[in-house]
């Protein structure tokens, strides 16, 4: 028998919690397409590794060179 993974599905309060940023953010991001989010009916679900995976991909070193 083989094994699904679970996903972790936050809702847009979790989320914005996650990734410590507002809801009204969360809404303008959904928007204009910059956050992975799964639609099911007209609730927004985000997948919580993929939210992790997205921080990963833009975390940039702003530190200068001394």
């Amino acid at each position: 028998m083989s094994q699904t993974a679970k996903v972790r599905l936050l809702d847009v309060r979790e989320a914005a919690d996650l990734l410590n940023i507002s809801i009204p953010f969360i809404y303008r991001a959904v928007r204009e397409k910059r956050l992975p989010v799964t639609r099911i009916g007209r609730a927004l679900r985000f997948d919580q590794a993929s939210l992790e995976r997205f921080v990963t991909r833009n975390t940039t070193d702003e530190r200068q060179p001394a």
